[in-house]
């Protein structure tokens, strides 16, 4: 993702599993940033979006309760002053749906997330929405 000209992932890594990070392309460097995520493992689902250009946030689908929990951050200024708040959750249900969210767009103040994926099926594609 991209936000006030920097760029930001959820990678992995095989001790913590998902962080945040970002490359400042000013000062040329990588900082490595605090997820609002108490624990997260291999099997949650975690996806991370822009809010109204401003903000950033993270979807978080944990793997073994099925809750969905999306974090907000404040305006993002520097990476000193970032601070999460948990928007919205919802419980249960996406076991059914076998739902993996490879994307996803909030309108903060609707309170409507629209979440996509696409599977590749028997020689075709197909999106979810």
């Amino acid at each position: 993702m991209s936000l006030k000209g920097d760029t930001y992932w959820l990678p992995r890594d095989k001790v913590t599993e998902f962080f945040l990070i970002k490359f400042d392309f000013t000062a040329e460097r990588f900082v490595r940033l605090a997820l609002p995520l108490q624990s997260v493992e291999r099997v949650d689902n975690n996806v991370l979006s822009v809010v109204s250009d401003e903000k950033l946030s993270v979807l978080h689908i944990d793997g073994r309760s099925n809750v969905m929990r999306i974090w907000v951050s404040n305006k993002v200024v520097d990476e000193e002053d970032l601070s999460w708040r948990s928007h919205c959750f919802l419980e249960g249900g996406f076991d059914k749906f076998e739902l993996h969210v490879e994307s996803f767009l909030l309108d903060e103040e609707s309170n409507v997330a629209i979440c996509s994926n696409a599977d590749y099926v028997e020689d075709e594609y197909n999106t979810r929405i």
